[in-house]
């Protein structure tokens, strides 16, 4: 147990250093081939509800992502963290709308228009690092884990999709009793189906 913490810890180090010293244009470059990625794929089509979020410790940006979202008029949240307790919520959002920096120096929406985790059709996750498998490694909050294992063997639950970057993808991640695993993975180079419902989706891609 000891060991994969340490194990976790100097990944996180190590890839948050590598997101870090992308330049802008390649984060800008990453960010829309992101995208084009995501619109090969049905399920993102035909999504009505996303989570998403708003990137910082050089994440990859889901701005573009975002602005597709409301030009194809789908509903979208954001996560808000509780000021003290582990807990996260998701508020409706859109573009121009007010936010605030939580604890942890994220934007996060201001308000009370909570939405629910199972009125989503994808939750789209932030990572430090994942594998083929759909394991993922994040900041170590524990912030998506717990919120969605509330819904953990729900046929009803929500696709959780990782996105990252290409180089953050390791070979065989330790996962630990409480992550919960990623359904698929989209990077700025490729999609990773991982569970069998977005298999059997992904053999129907489209270009658009």
């Amino acid at each position: 147990m000891q060991d994969n913490k340490l194990n976790r810890n100097f990944i996180r180090r190590a890839m948050r250093a590598q997101r870090r010293s992308l330049s802008a244009s390649e984060r800008a470059f990453s960010s829309f081939n992101l995208l084009s990625n995501l619109r090969t794929q049905i399920w993102y089509l035909r999504a009505q509800r996303i989570s998403a979020y708003l990137c910082q410790d050089g994440e990859i940006s889901l701005a573009p992502v975002i602005t597709d979202c409301m030009d194809r008029s789908k509903n979208i949240s954001l996560p808000r963290v509780h000021r003290s307790k582990p807990f996260m919520q998701f508020l409706d959002w859109k573009p121009g709308q007010p936010l605030t920096t939580n604890r942890y120096g994220i934007l996060e929406p201001i308000g009370s228009r909570t939405c629910q985790l199972m009125a989503h059709s994808v939750i789209l996750t932030p990572l430090v690092a994942f594998d083929s498998r759909g394991n993922r490694i994040g900041m170590g909050g524990g912030y998506y884990d717990r919120m969605l294992g509330k819904a953990s063997g729900s046929t009803d639950r929500p696709l959780v999709i990782g996105v990252a970057y290409d180089f953050q993808q390791l070979d065989g991640l330790d996962s630990e009793a409480w992550d919960q695993p990623l359904d698929a993975i989209v990077t700025n180079k490729e999609v990773i189906p991982v569970s069998a419902s977005v298999r059997t989706l992904t053999s129907h891609t489209y270009s658009d």
